[in-house]
């Protein structure tokens, strides 16, 4: 799991597939859930927050539609760190 910076400067989180569980479970914990599906992405709202889930390429990735939701991706990717790799960032 990781961040990327875009040059729209939005943040994507990027994880393995394997990891969909964990990325669903540490959204779970900052606000509900919701997916609305679509013919070649989904919406993925994590409160009122929407942010647009796309895996047609490798991957699956999170991409955060505004600057609250890079807050919540970068929140995301961190849980689980040691408190010392938070810190460094």
């Amino acid at each position: 799991m990781q961040l990327l910076e875009l040059p729209s400067g939005m943040v994507s989180l990027e994880y393995a597939a394997d990891e969909q569980l964990e990325v669903s479970t540490r959204l779970k914990t900052v606000a509900a859930v919701s997916v609305t599906n679509h013919a070649t992405y989904a919406e993925v709202k994590v409160g009122d927050e929407p942010f647009l889930h796309m895996s047609d390429w490798d991957d699956p990735c999170l991409i955060a539609q505004s600057e609250a939701g890079n807050a919540i991706l970068r929140r995301v990717c961190a849980m689980g760190l040691p408190d010392s790799a938070i810190a460094a960032e």
